[in-house]
């Protein structure tokens, strides 16, 4: 009876040694891949991002349209305003007055209101972007077995410091968004 606790302490020893070999031998069996995509990269030669901010540049300057119209008007009401002012009759010059600053609020007013409207799709395909850049980096880290794969963009917020170039899968990612 005074063996007892050796013999339980050999039989745990025995009970982890069998268990550890094992999982230690499976470990060291075990190798991982790793991979690294520029994101930047990737979003600057996806095809469908380009293609929708220049939509989005063609929307911008037709929106932009009236406005420049309406900001000459104002300018051409100004220089009269500045130029023949002092010669208008004072209905006639407080009418000018009016309008340029009708025209001026309602020039402020499209301006935001276009603005707004470009941020949100701006902010829209960024997003839109994001998430299928994120989807096809999954589907090629799937695809070609990979455990880990890290953000590689230099000088961004990001916990990798260094990567062998053999390890860069960004172009894999680039062409498996544009083959869609």
């Amino acid at each position: 009876m005074r063996n007892l606790p050796i013999i339980r302490t050999i039989l745990a020893l025995t009970l982890v040694t069998l268990i550890a070999v094992p999982y230690s031998a499976h470990a060291q069996d075990t190798q991982y891949k790793i991979g690294v995509v520029d994101l930047k990269k990737v979003f600057d030669g996806y095809e469908k991002q380009a293609k929708l901010y220049e939509d989005l540049k063609v929307e911008r300057d037709t929106l932009q349209k009236p406005i420049d119209a309406l900001s000459k008007s104002i300018e051409v009401d100004r220089e009269k305003y500045e130029k023949e002012g002092k010669d208008m009759p004072e209905a006639d010059r407080i009418a000018l007055k009016e309008k340029i600053e009708t025209n001026f609020s309602e020039y402020q007013l499209k301006l935001k209101q276009s603005q707004d409207k470009i941020d949100r799709k701006e902010k829209s395909i960024f997003e839109e972007i994001i998430i299928e850049i994120q989807k096809s980096v999954e589907e090629v880290g799937a695809k070609e077995n990979y455990h880990l794969i890290f953000d590689g963009a230099k000088g961004r917020n990001n916990s990798l410091l260094y990567s062998s170039t053999t390890l860069n899968m960004t172009q894999k990612v680039i062409d498996h968004l544009n083959s869609k």
